[in-house]
């Protein structure tokens, strides 16, 4: 999965949407969502296990030929344990590009969560507001072996609460399916304990993006957004 340089990327796709092409006829494209590597091992052989991963992705849309971009989705709401399966159209056009991002814009992000109807993926009722953080881009809670010998028992527990503006990424494919076509999106678990090192640190796995936790918050963004692989079939 390509990963754009945000910062320019995401403020062009703000205006973008505004000015976008408008497309009379479309088809389908069905988008799935998968994860995988809920449980297993560190790069220390540390062994872990997540019961609960929840991811924002935004701001899908397509890009032709002719430079106009069809913006087809908003935002969804990743969460794990469901049938994370949807449907986008596909513009009637010589498509070039697809893209997508992890997180939320900065428009986005400073959305009032009460504004949204209780089942928009934005509303209040998912829990995926903070007022200290606003929206929480990444929600990944589970518990951890501190040692390497997998003699302990997976105890300790860790959340990753992943937020704020810092933390957008704008990710991009060129490959287009056909009409009736899917695209596959696997999000890998596994690259959000890259920072286990020999000596356990429960911070390394414990982040909720507060100031001083930002760098560590910045490289585990990195190494999931960069695992992110998409699928055109």
């Amino acid at each position: 999965m390509k990963r754009l340089n945000s910062c320019i990327l995401s403020a062009s796709l703000l205006l973008l949407i505004v000015s976008c092409k408008k497309e009379e006829t479309s088809d389908f494209i069905t988008v799935s969502i998968q994860h995988s590597n809920m449980s297993g091992v560190t790069s220390q052989n540390r062994y872990y296990t997540l019961d609960s991963m929840l991811v924002y992705l935004s701001n899908f849309i397509f890009e032709d030929s002719a430079g106009n971009f069809y913006p087809v989705k908003e935002v969804y709401l990743y969460k794990s344990g469901e049938n994370n399966t949807f449907q986008i159209n596909r513009p009637k056009a010589a498509l070039k590009k697809f893209y997508f991002s992890f997180g939320l814009n900065p428009a986005q992000n400073n959305a009032n969560p009460v504004s949204f109807p209780i089942e928009h993926p934005m509303s209040r009722e998912q829990g995926m507001y903070w007022d200290m953080l606003k929206y929480r881009f990444l929600v990944a809670e589970g518990s951890i072996d501190s040692t390497t010998s997998g003699a302990a028992s997976i105890q300790n527990v860790f959340s990753m609460h992943l937020g704020s503006d810092t933390l957008y990424r704008v990710l991009s494919t060129n490959s287009i399916p056909q009409a009736g076509g899917t695209y596959r999106i696997s999000l890998n678990a596994s690259d959000l304990f890259v920072l286990d090192e020999a000596n356990f640190r429960l911070s390394n796995f414990s982040n909720h993006s507060t100031d001083e936790s930002m760098p560590n918050a910045i490289s585990i963004t990195d190494a999931f957004t960069d695992g992110i692989t998409i699928t055109a079939e």
